[in-house]
């Protein structure tokens, strides 16, 4: 059952938004996990 494992990666982490973005979490997963992490570390406080 390969649904989307990275999507509901995205979602246990709270990155709903994260799903728009599968053709970039092809490329590189962990860059695009560092780039949310850095936002919402701005955004979040």
């Amino acid at each position: 059952d390969e649904v989307e494992p990275r999507s509901e990666h995205f979602r246990t982490r709270g990155w709903p938004c994260l799903v728009v973005w599968e053709s970039e979490v092809e490329e590189d997963l962990d860059r695009v996990i560092s780039r949310v992490e850095s936002f919402q570390k701005g955004v979040g406080g």
